[in-house]
């Protein structure tokens, strides 16, 4: 698939990211023996770094759609932005075939497996806005903290990836496209993301349209959210995946909304005196922060 070509990157030999051999990525996750998942780009594996450093090593298949120009693309994103909702690159390997990416590991998998998954824990109406508030700060900084701003063209449940105290950051960076014209308020791209995969917009619609809110949110958590808050948050989803790009709103706008809604349902928690009950109810952001983009 690669052939014999030479590929010369400059940003890929700069030191502030560590290259590595494709031997100490075999070393690194014990010969490839733990696997965290598949995606389009390749397999995933569980690996420790020298300093006992827990890392996600994904390793590019050579039958893999994207290819080569998307690791390029991922690089060199991850080498310039740096938000502590957008998972960090620790290294590479470039090495003929075996093109590799070594990241900071998230203990708790991505979003999809809880929302999806029967077995998973369920988590609560306040920590899932957590997440909604954490992913889309990571969005705003793409679009409103970064020159020139960039649009990440792939946002799904299975690429916002959660870390061992359930801080959202946003993965798989492969399709980000830079937009560098000053002042876009509202950024149109071509269709891209991944094959086959389809938004739940469609049945959202026709749910809200019956003004059913209760039956639109997850039955498991048995009702137990503020229904103000799960309106606005619906509300500013569908408006987010309007046909017509001018009507979707910004990212300062989402997170401003999101925020809100994460205030409404820690009142109504406040009001009954409710207690945390687990690590997914705990707060992990500050609300003081939460509408303005920042850099870890």
């Amino acid at each position: 698939m690669w052939g014999g070509t030479s590929r010369k990157s400059p940003y890929l030999s700069t030191e502030k990211i560590r290259r590595f051999t494709y031997a100490e990525l075999s070393t690194i996750t014990n010969n490839f023996k733990r696997e965290l998942g598949e995606g389009s780009f390749g397999k995933v594996y569980h690996g420790y770094l020298d300093d006992d450093t827990e890392v996600a090593v994904k390793i590019l298949s050579e039958l893999s759609n994207q290819g080569y120009e998307q690791f390029e693309a991922e690089v060199k994103l991850l080498l310039t932005v740096h938000h502590r909702n957008l998972t960090t690159l620790c290294g590479y390997c470039d090495e003929g075939k075996q093109i590799g990416l070594v990241y900071e590991y998230m203990a708790n998998g991505n979003l999809k497996q809880y929302l999806s998954d029967k077995s998973a824990d369920v988590v609560s109406w306040e920590g899932r806005l957590r997440v909604a508030v954490e992913a889309a700060q990571g969005l705003e900084y793409l679009h409103h903290g970064c020159k020139p701003p960039r649009v990440h063209r792939d946002i799904k449940s299975a690429n916002i990836l959660l870390s061992e105290n359930f801080q959202a950051k946003i993965a798989d960076f492969g399709l980000t496209k830079s937009f560098p014209v000053e002042g876009v308020t509202h950024m149109s791209t071509a269709v891209a993301g991944t094959f086959g995969y389809l938004d739940p917009d469609l049945w959202v619609d026709s749910m809200i349209g019956q003004g059913d809110i209760k039956n639109t949110v997850d039955p498991r958590l048995h009702g137990d959210f503020d229904i103000s808050s799960a309106w606005k948050a619906v509300e500013i989803a569908m408006l987010s995946v309007s046909q017509t790009s001018t009507e979707r709103p910004t990212m300062n706008h989402v997170v401003r909304e999101l925020s809100q809604c994460l205030e409404m349902e820690i009142a109504r928690k406040g009001r009954r005196g409710a207690e945390p009950r687990n690590q997914h109810e705990m707060v992990s952001i500050n609300l003081g922060t939460a509408l303005n983009p920042s850099a870890r």
